[in-house]
């Protein structure tokens, strides 16, 4: 598979997700959904469960391909290429920031693509955070090779108040460890 990746869905994470998604719910309004990276689709199963009208974009082609097979709205695609007129209400990017060669343009992006009184959830490692500061140097975080950009939680509360989101909630990952969760909506 490209990048290396391959599908590997975690059914674990259904309830997790689920979380997710009771969290969004207090920020968010409507049910148009849209996902930047599909991973395992386990976050796209679960907002399909929980009744959104859901649209993806996938970068990777043989899992834009796998989300098509299993009947979702797949655009396979750069984040940064999708081209749409639709608003979103809730909007998933998960562990995708950290891979983006311009997360400025993709933050505008994501801005761009909200409803009036939409949200964003952003999963990231945050590499100033309590797990990394444990690990140090031997965080494996810090070694991936397809990071090509590294948040804290400062640096990305700063990028989202650069493009006109606010944080609303932030949480340390009980996904990833070393990796945090924040929730933004529009100023």
């Amino acid at each position: 598979a490209a990048m290396g990746y391959v599908w590997n869905p975690k059914p674990t994470l259904f309830s997790y997700f689920s979380n997710v998604f009771g969290k969004l719910e207090h920020f968010a309004q409507g049910k148009n959904y849209l996902e930047i990276g599909v991973g395992g689709l386990e976050c796209t199963f679960v907002a399909s469960e929980l009744g959104y009208n859901v649209k993806t974009v996938e970068i990777v082609p043989s899992l834009a391909a796998n989300a098509r097979s299993k009947g979702l709205d797949c655009t396979c695609c750069d984040f940064l290429d999708y081209e749409t007129d639709e608003k979103f209400d809730v909007i998933i990017m998960g562990d995708v920031l950290e891979h983006v060669f311009d997360p400025v343009r993709a933050a505008e992006k994501l801005c761009s693509l909200m409803s009036d009184n939409a949200a964003v959830w952003i999963s990231t490692p945050n590499f100033d955070g309590s797990y990394s500061w444990f690990l140090a140097h031997v965080d494996p975080m810090k070694r991936e090779t397809w990071h090509i950009n590294y948040f804290s939680r400062q640096s990305l509360y700063a990028l989202l108040d650069r493009v006109g989101l606010k944080p609303v909630d932030y949480a340390v990952s009980k996904h990833y460890n070393g990796s945090m969760e924040v929730i933004a909506v529009k100023k």
